[in-house]
């Protein structure tokens, strides 16, 4: 293992509950909040700030110099890449990546990304794989991960 990642729950909770707080500052500012009207609003946020935060939805992932994996257990071979598919939209978008084998790996696509040299490891297997092995791409996952442009890869 070169790389790993490991997302936050705390991270997380403390973001989501940041963002409900300024949520109520922004509307105290912009005319006050009638807390006996609103408070089923403000119940539903709270109540949606805590538990998105606290689910885990962002997992450990951890890569190598040519495969990447989830802390499932499902991993792929980067270098030796099937198909590319990147779904959804700007963002929240997916990514799919099937090796030679079947191995089989999806996530959030900012999950790699978070940290960079892990980023850089796929994304250089996911140029090879595609550029030299011929691998199958989405037009999707062409566009988001830019691999068209010719100064992203000179092979």
């Amino acid at each position: 293992m070169i790389e790993w990642f490991h997302h936050s729950r705390l991270r997380s909770l403390l973001t989501r509950l940041t963002l409900v707080s300024v949520i109520f500052v922004i509307g105290v500012f912009m005319g006050g909040v009638d807390l006996p009207r609103v408070l089923v609003f403000w119940g539903t946020l709270g109540t949606w700030a805590l538990i998105s935060g606290l689910r885990k939805h962002n997992p450990s992932l951890s890569a190598g110099v040519d495969w990447l994996a989830h802390e499932n257990g499902n991993f792929v071979l980067t270098y030796r890449l099937a198909s590319v598919e990147v779904t959804g939209t700007k963002l929240h978008q997916s990514l799919r990546l099937v090796d030679v084998h079947g191995n089989e790996f999806s996530s959030y696509l900012d999950d790699p990304q978070r940290n960079t040299e892990m980023w850089d490891l796929v994304y250089n297997g996911i140029l090879h794989s595609v550029h030299i092995n011929g691998a199958t791409i989405s037009q999707s996952a062409r566009d988001s991960l830019e691999l068209d442009n010719p100064m992203r890869f000179k092979g």
